[in-house]
């Protein structure tokens, strides 16, 4: 099963409320943008494990504990570098960025799905044929 990252870092907006460390801590719907996301991926019952790139102690805060948190990095590019390494060893991964209030667990069922599905049938999830 594929892991998914939720990247929730980023500098703190001054428009934003005091107290919120970036956007992804904003509610929408009574509930903060974070926990939105990470609540549509554990839906899809697709994913086995969810890693969030963040502020360690706010995200920490709002997710569940089985919930993998890493320490933001200083940049987008840092974040999923830091993951990927945690995520050593596993194959997929969904990466989705914590401000998609609107996103759903049907919808990402349906991109893990077909997009895993796309890649078996082009030979992208096939392991080398070893060499003689």
């Amino acid at each position: 099963m594929p892991a998914a990252i939720v990247l929730a870092g980023g500098p703190p907006d001054p428009q934003l409320a005091p107290g919120l460390p970036n956007k992804a801590f904003l509610e929408f719907g009574g509930r903060p943008l974070l926990v939105r996301v990470v609540d549509a991926i554990r839906a899809t019952q697709s994913v086995d494990r969810i890693v969030v790139v963040g502020p360690v102690e706010p995200v920490r805060a709002l997710v569940d504990p089985s919930i993998e948190v890493i320490r933001e990095q200083p940049s987008l590019i840092d974040n999923m570098a830091a993951a990927a390494a945690h995520l050593t060893g596993v194959p997929l991964v969904l990466t989705v960025a914590a401000d998609l209030p609107l996103i759903t667990a049907q919808a990402l069922g349906h991109f893990l799905d077909e997009g895993f599905l796309f890649r078996s049938r082009h030979g992208f999830l096939r392991a080398p044929s070893p060499r003689p």
